[in-house]
């Protein structure tokens, strides 16, 4: 069996490259820094809340429960849909007694702190994965239940796709979309380590600097993966939960090896 190393060796003389969004490098930058390392920081993502014309509408029926069941996919998600519940007079109570289903620890904190319970599964690692579930969860009752997804303007077609091809209704939302910054700076030099949590972080910096240094690369899911996979790039690392800790535990691992 493999000791668990992770508490006992630190990250000291690895440079690491993070590319998120400037407010979602913060949580994970301290856990590398705690770690010992050398963070470098350079967003390459910014976040935009959109509100759509139908959301009104969806909010009055969250309210009449039309919807069995609520399903959050990101931390976003749950911020830009409850801001701008909130802009519309609604606050978080009125999710208090609504059923919840959210795809990562990340995601299930964020309705945590705004008092919405939730159940998470940490095994569920993806769309796919988070298809999977619930059609394990609901079984039979699937065909019929009315499930409501506020998300982001790009996703990939599985979840809602997916559902539909089981006889459920999903009715989707969108929120907010993630663009690509364009940036001036060059690439930072002698890195170690470059972290992606989404495809579209992949996309961004290759359309920033046109390759992919040889240096290692962790990823925060197989989705990710995959997409470095398709530009010749393998991962190294790839967390074993798809949090802040589960990307600086899957990091010192590999170095343990």
């Amino acid at each position: 069996m493999k000791r668990d190393t992770s508490s006992r060796i630190s990250l000291a003389g690895q440079r690491i490259l993070i590319t998120r969004p400037q407010a979602q490098s913060e949580a994970l930058g301290a856990l590398l820094v705690a770690a010992d390392a050398e963070v470098v920081v350079l967003p390459l993502l910014e976040v935009h809340g959109l509100r759509t014309d139908e959301l009104p509408i969806n909010l009055k029926k969250i309210e009449q429960k039309q919807y069995d069941t609520l399903l959050f996919t990101s931390a976003n998600a749950v911020r830009f849909f409850l801001t701008q519940a909130s802009e519309l007079g609604y606050d978080a109570t009125f999710l208090k007694e609504q059923q919840i289903y959210a795809l990562g620890r990340q995601t299930q904190e964020q309705l945590n702190r705004l008092g919405c319970a939730s159940y998470c599964d940490d095994r569920v690692r993806s769309s796919e994965d988070f298809l999977r579930m619930l059609i394990n969860a609901f079984a039979d009752a699937l065909p019929g239940q009315h499930f409501f997804w506020p998300r982001a303007l790009r996703v990939r077609d599985v979840l809602a796709q997916g559902l539909r091809e089981q006889g459920a209704q999903c009715s989707e939302c969108v929120v907010y979309e993630t663009l690509a910054i364009k940036t001036e700076e060059p690439l930072p030099e002698h890195l170690d380590w470059v972290v992606f949590s989404s495809p579209s972080a992949i996309d961004a910096f290759v359309n920033a600097f046109s390759t992919l240094p040889k240096v290692h690369y962790a990823c925060i899911g197989e989705v990710s993966a995959r997409r470095l996979q398709e530009e010749g790039v393998s991962c190294h690392v790839i967390a074993k939960e798809p949090s802040n800790e589960g990307l600086v535990a899957a990091i010192i691992d590999y170095l343990c090896q």
